[in-house]
């Protein structure tokens, strides 16, 4: 269905933001337009930049022995993000470059910041963590 509403970009409307949000309806959103979200190009740059502010704490907080699957954290946050997988997988792949977190491949060696994540990678804990840390 997201796809389509990225798509199509018609009458459809999400109240709250677009990056991740928990599910429940709070009155407060309808009297402010700012809280409506539209599946436009300035709404996917606004969930975008919200993404890499909230997924390195989501991706660490989900970890097992400092790994979590990809697929993990897409059946985990599916429900509570407009954004597309290829969304998620570009703001994990930025997040990488800039040390947030390591990308493993399948086969069990570790990719290179500037490759595409893929749903069958890993997120690892990285070795040495970034000077300025939103997590804990």
């Amino acid at each position: 269905m997201l796809s389509v509403h990225w798509d199509k970009q018609n009458h459809f409307r999400h109240i709250g933001k677009g990056s991740l949000f928990e599910l429940g309806f709070d009155h407060r959103l309808i009297e402010t337009k700012d809280s409506l979200f539209s599946f436009r190009e300035d709404d996917e740059i606004t969930l975008l930049g919200e993404l890499e502010n909230e997924l390195p704490a989501r991706v660490m907080d989900n970890m097992t022995d400092d790994i979590l699957t990809v697929e993990q954290l897409l059946s985990q946050i599916g429900n509570l993000t407009a954004a597309q997988n290829d969304m998620i997988f570009k703001v994990l792949q930025k997040l990488a470059a800039e040390g947030e977190v390591e990308v493993g491949k399948k086969d069990g060696g570790k990719k290179k910041a500037s490759t595409k994540v893929e749903v069958s990678d890993t997120l690892i804990r990285p070795s040495q963590r970034t000077l300025f840390t939103k997590y804990s």
